[in-house]
């Protein structure tokens, strides 16, 4: 017994003895090192690098590799660690295998190129023999991108019940992230998983290696369970919550559940999103293999707004959706078809009426890349549709072709509301039926508004133009933007039977030049049909045509406007106020030229031929044939500022204060104010009067003048106004021949001054005034005194305009019984002095001659202040 208790403990020392030598000679660390970088290697399908290793056997065998890689740059996933503690199992040594107890790495960094599920990544790439694997402080990149950081989870492996559980925590896009789950094999080797996923506080922007939608929220927090079943069936439930860090829009839930067996074979089960109090989408359909994916979308009610917001598209729009739709996966993108419903319509300050939309056709790949084969668009309780005929929208570029039909209450919201966004600064007001069509193309740099609208049965009011249903309105044309600005082109514009057509309009900030191919204007026809025009136009009537181009800025003025013109207008009793033209205008390289305008003022008119060149302001205007009147106070019309002017005139006849110049003809010129007229010949009170030139300075309200003046037989009773300027009534027949320098009125500028000689024959003088008279008879001439006047058959005198008055020289009278000659002077104040030497009755007398002439004080400029 003793003997066997002896073999028995030598036979077990011996073996211990065995044991330790094998353990000794198989926990050399390099070596261990080396099988432990051979069967990670295999396992992993990567190659594997460490540093340099250290052994401890402390609680059991545990290699510390440092500085560990598996995997290369290229590869479906990498890692690398600081520190990975492998503890080994000391029977798996004794046997010649290696079975890993457990795995500890310390700030390991994972790099998928690759998003890879819970199920192929530790199902396939951690072997069941390894008891535990654990991670401290990990970091997880996919594609480059960080995705989880501070990871810690815990691997088990339970042998027993053939599973495999995780446990996860990290921080995930600036959020919090947790995930706890298990893997589980049965008898056959079929595997079954079951988790759970919960996320706050998540960042979307740090997001975009996942395939998200464009969205306006940016956080969310997420709950979600997930199952794998042992026939590859998998099955998603939970909701997401997302928010609007801006407080724009109200939270955002997704809620629902998907079944499937891969994201070509999957369905939805009462899925919806919920984003406010009552708005609600209700999601439909699924995928099946081998078939196109179909999507069902249904909602009562929904924040049209709020809906296009939290997919990041901004609007004015305002309404309530009810919306039934269908979406189809084609090769590429979605078709989606339906019908949406819009009440309770606004855009921006405008209201819109309920309307449905029925989408026949319609392709897209995004929100900012789709295509429209057919749409339409109906008023609700209105008349006519939109019918979209095409539509297609892309990142830089889109087009959109619509046609509607005697739409009858739609058609003023929106035509407000495309004028609003042109910045027009009125509104279109109106009702009744329209009809027409338009096409938008719009790429990054430039867009094309394309429109032919008939609205002959509207009544329509743009700011003060107002056009009633009956007349006939037809517009064609297209708008133009690029980077110089809006460009407005019609090809024809017409209302009732007045047209423009092939008009080009630059709108403000764009500087090109208007252009208008052709026009007929009938403006008294217009106003006969019930057209109202604008208060700038109420004062216009007649008709005007023609074409060109011309420019209109606001620096400067219509004369510069007309200069950059080029065309042909026709004018015929056109006119503004009370003034109204008829002729043929041409414009051409700053030249306006006529043969023939005619200008008509209710009995005043004229007739001219014109050849200016508007950039210089020079040329030649031909007065043909004129009958006006006018007043040193009406100054020249503001368009003649400037201008620098020559020409002829013939058949004029002027009526200047009350006096009539008849049938004068002659040439001028005209600089500034400085008006010359030359060779001057016509009829004035009854004779004739001619001039060799007459200066005139027109100011403000008065002329300075200076004239070589020749009159014979003018009628004095004829002359108005004589009796005020001299003081007492006069007749008889007036010779005339002097230089005359002053200013009319008389009175208003400068003195007179003057030379010429006068003669008068068969006259008659009668003091007008008590102030004016005339004491040049003696009482012993006996001459007889007539209660009509002081009559004589000539008078004739030599005058000089000096500074100290009227020197009369060469004095001459003869009243048949009386014959007299002498000098007189008369005072700026209008006293006169004088002395005569006469013959009457056989008589000689020396008659001193003395009285008063004040009218005559206001041809002197110190009248005012007499000495």
């Amino acid at each position: 017994m003793r003997r066997r208790l002896r073999r028995g403990i030598v036979s077990s020392f011996l073996l211990l003895i065995a044991v330790f030598t094998v353990l000794i000679a198989r926990l050399d660390a390099d070596n261990l090192q080396q099988r432990v970088n051979e069967q990670l290697a295999q396992m992993s399908g990567q190659k594997m690098h460490s540093g340099k290793p250290s052994l401890s056997l402390l609680h059991g065998a545990s290699l510390k590799l440092p500085t560990v890689r598996i995997g290369e740059d290229g590869d479906a996933w990498r890692l690398s660690a600081d520190v990975v503690r492998i503890d080994i199992s000391l029977w798996s040594l004794l046997t010649g295998s290696l079975h890993f107890s457990a795995i500890d790495m310390i700030r390991p960094v994972l790099h998928l190129r690759r998003g890879m599920s819970p199920q192929t990544l530790f199902a396939e790439h951690l072997p069941e023999h390894i008891g535990i694997l654990r991670i401290r402080h990990g970091r997880l990149f996919v594609q480059d991108a960080l995705l989880a950081d501070s990871v810690l989870a815990v691997v088990r492996h339970i042998k027993r019940e053939r599973q495999t559980t995780w446990e996860v925590e990290s921080r995930f896009a600036n959020g919090d992230f947790s995930s706890q789950g298990y893997i589980r094999s049965d008898k056959s080797g079929r595997k079954v998983a079951f988790g759970r996923i919960s996320a706050t506080q998540l960042h979307m922007q740090q997001l975009d290696i996942l395939p998200l939608p464009p969205s306006h929220y940016d956080l969310f927090d997420t709950s979600l369970t997930f199952h794998f079943d042992t026939k590859q069936q998998w099955q998603w439930s939970g909701n997401v919550l997302t928010h609007d860090s801006h407080d724009e829009l109200p939270d955002l839930i997704l809620r629902g559940k998907v079944i499937g067996s891969g994201w070509r074979d999957f369905r939805l089960h009462d899925a919806l999103v919920k984003f406010g109090k009552k708005s609600r989408l209700q999601i439909t359909g699924g995928c099946a293999l081998a078939q196109a994916c179909k999507l069902g979308i249904h909602t009562r009610g929904a924040d049209a707004q709020r809906l296009l917001g939290a997919i990041a598209v901004k609007t004015p729009l305002q309404a309530k959706l009810d919306a039934t739709v269908e979406f189809v996966e084609q090769e590429k993108g979605w078709q989606v078809a339906g019908d949406l419903g819009l009440r309770r319509i606004r855009w921006s300050a405008t209201d819109l009426p309920n309307m449905t939309i029925k989408l026949s056709k319609m392709n897209f790949t995004g929100i900012d890349d789709f295509q429209l084969s057919q749409a339409t668009i109906k008023p609700t309780g209105g008349q006519g549709d939109i019918f979209i005929s095409a539509g297609r929208s892309g990142k830089q570029q889109g087009f959109v072709a619509a046609r509607f039909n005697k739409l009858d209450t739609l058609w003023l919201p929106l035509g407000n509301i495309a004028l609003q966004s042109l910045a027009w600064p009125a509104d279109i007001a109106g009702q009744g039926p329209l009809s027409g069509s338009v096409e938008w193309v719009f790429k990054a740099e430039n867009s094309l508004l394309g429109f032919d609208v008939d609205a002959s049965s509207s009544d329509i009011a743009f700011g003060e133009l107002a056009k009633p249903a009956g007349m006939r309105a037809q517009l064609i044309g297209h708008y133009f933007t690029d980077a110089r600005g809006g460009f407005l082109q019609i090809g024809a514009l017409e209302l009732g039977d007045s047209y423009v057509k092939k008009v080009a309009w630059p709108m403000p900030g764009n500087k090109q030049r208007p252009f208008v191919g052709s026009s007929r204007i009938d403006v008294d026809a217009l106003r006969a049909d019930g057209l109202k025009l604008p208060k700038e136009f109420a004062g216009w009537r007649g008709r005007i045509a023609g074409g060109g181009s011309f420019s209109i800025a606001k620096d400067q003025s219509s004369l510069q406007d007309l200069a950059a013109a080029d065309g042909m207008v026709s004018l015929n009793e056109f006119g503004i106020g009370q003034d109204q033209w008829s002729g043929n205008l041409r414009f051409e390289q700053g030249k306006l030229t006529s043969q023939s305008l005619h200008w008509q003022r209710d009995s005043q008119f004229a007739d001219a031929a014109i050849d200016v060149d508007l950039r210089t302001r020079r040329g030649k205007l031909d007065i043909l044939r004129s009958s006006s009147v006018w007043s040193a106070q009406d100054g020249l019309p503001d368009w003649l500022a400037g201008m620098q002017l020559h020409g002829d005139f013939a058949k004029v006849d002027l009526t200047w204060g009350e006096n009539l110049w008849k049938g004068m003809h002659g040439s001028f010129s005209l600089a500034g104010d400085e008006l010359t007229l030359n060779k001057v010949r016509g009829e004035f009170a009854g004779g004739r009067v001619q001039s060799k030139y007459i200066s005139m300075r027109i100011k403000p309200g008065s002329i300075d003048f200076d004239a070589r003046l020749r009159m014979s037989v003018v009628q004095l009773d004829k002359v108005a106004g004589l009796a005020n300027m001299v003081g007492a009534d006069m007749d008889g027949y007036i010779f005339f021949n002097g230089f005359m320098h002053g200013s009319l009125p008389v009175g208003t500028g400068t003195a007179w001054r003057g030379n010429g000689d006068i003669e008068i024959h068969r006259g008659r003088w009668k003091a007008a005034k008590a102030a004016h008279f005339i004491l040049w008879k003696h009482e012993a001439s006996g001459a007889e005194k007539s209660a009509s006047g002081e009559r004589f058959s000539r008078l004739a005198a030599r005058f000089h305009f000096r500074d100290n008055g009227l020197e009369l020289t060469r004095l001459k009278f003869d009243s048949g019984k009386m014959k007299a000659s002498g000098k007189a002077n008369v005072s700026p104040a209008g006293d006169i002095r004088g002395h005569l030497q006469a013959r009457t009755c056989g008589q000689r007398l020396a008659i001193e001659v003395s009285g008063r002439w004040p009218s005559l004080a206001a041809f002197f400029a110190d009248a005012a202040h007499p000495q």
